[in-house]
């Protein structure tokens, strides 16, 4: 009898600390189930409603640290100024490491180190993110090991984030940092056949021309000088009048000079001479087409400048390696009505030729110039000296 009591008083204990248990469980998943409001808040921000944000964000009451974890995150993102969204992001990574929006904060903190190209401590906060949502860090964390010279640490995380989000925001990004990674190996070969692997991929490469332009530099430093004309001239036939097409141009030229008559780069003039000639003639026989240039040019700019501009409104319209495609593009503008010239920005070693369309009194001004380059099929953009 007193054992029969005994196995009662131990089946009751048991289903007692089952349901405890299952009790306890419960709670933990509802607590991890964001209330209503607090979904509203992800959605506001998400859509960029961020005065509703921010006014919302003044009235809710969080009742569990994900739930202030979340509040401190947002109101960190709605701040301008750098010292504050770094101090709250901070607070946040402090009190709440452990919660959903505490390593988005770890995430956001470590990008802004990269910004500021502290690689060190971006690492290691990414490597303190654990989530298993946030495959992102992989990407950063590649990006990390780029700004270290760390190849072997950027093959991995790249291909950690390529295994983990196949269909991942930054899988393009990957694929370029991973063939980077192995021509800083001297890997030439591996970086062709990284890149050749990205045109397999469905809606990649999202830029052709800048993936051509990277496949015929990968050729080109593989020892392929054939292989390497034939993917820089795909790229530059896509649109010869890019920073990206001067850029290739670059490298083709290089391969003749290094190649010589081993490389045909007549496609780069495409025209005979009689052809040239009887284009010409038309031009001056056809009636000119006035375009409205949005200011009456200055009486005398000279196509090369002694200098930098020292003040005013211009159009940069490429920077280049070549003198002469800065005076190509130079010209190009003038044939357009507008003022163009191309300086040498002595501080810039690699790319010191830039062509310029200006000054222009105004940013207005400016602006109407750029839409008639851009009409033009020439890359621009305004800037003030």
């Amino acid at each position: 009898m007193e054992l029969w009591t005994l196995m009662l008083s131990f089946e009751q204990s048991r289903k007692i600390a089952l349901l405890v248990i299952g009790m306890l469980f419960l709670a933990i998943l509802l607590a991890a189930i964001p209330r209503k409001e607090f979904q509203s808040l992800q959605s506001l921000y998400d859509s960029g409603r961020l005065d509703e944000l921010a006014g919302q964000l003044i009235s809710v009451k969080p009742a569990n640290d994900e739930e202030r974890a979340q509040v401190l995150h947002l109101n960190a993102m709605l701040k301008i100024k750098k010292s504050e969204i770094t101090a709250l992001l901070e607070q946040n990574i402090d009190k709440y490491p452990k919660t959903k929006y505490g390593q988005i904060s770890m995430l956001e903190r470590a990008k802004l180190h990269i910004i500021e190209r502290e690689a060190v401590f971006a690492r290691n906060l990414l490597l303190r993110v654990t989530s298993t949502d946030m495959m992102e860090r992989f990407y950063w964390l590649c990006v990390c090991a780029e700004m270290q010279d760390d190849y072997s640490a950027m093959i991995s995380n790249a291909e950690n984030y390529l295994r983990l989000a196949p269909a991942g925001t930054y899988v393009e990004e990957c694929m370029y940092l991973i063939a980077d990674a192995y021509i800083g190996q001297k890997k030439y070969q591996s970086a062709v056949s990284t890149l050749n692997k990205l045109k397999t991929i469905s809606g990649m490469p999202t830029d052709q021309q800048y993936f051509y332009y990277r496949l015929g530099a990968a050729h080109q430093l593989s020892g392929s000088p054939n292989e390497a004309v034939a993917s820089l001239r795909a790229g530059l036939e896509i649109n010869r009048y890019t920073q990206i097409a001067y850029s290739i141009e670059d490298h083709l030229f290089e391969l003749k000079g290094k190649n010589g008559s081993l490389i045909d780069l007549a496609f780069l003039y495409p025209y005979s001479e009689l052809e040239l000639v009887s284009s010409l003639r038309e031009e001056i026989m056809a009636p000119v087409e006035s375009i409205s240039a949005p200011i009456d040019p200055p009486q005398f700019i000279p196509l090369k400048l002694p200098a930098k501009p020292s003040s005013g409104f211009f159009l940069q319209a490429g920077r280049f390696g070549v003198e002469a495609n800065a005076s190509s593009i130079a010209q190009k503008l003038r044939q357009m009505k507008l003022p163009g010239s191309y300086f040498e920005d002595k501080n810039n070693k690699s790319m010191p030729w830039v062509a310029v369309s200006g000054p222009f009194t105004t940013r207005a001004e400016a602006e109407t110039a750029r839409l008639i380059v851009i009409d033009n099929k020439i890359e621009c953009f305004i800037t003030q000296y």
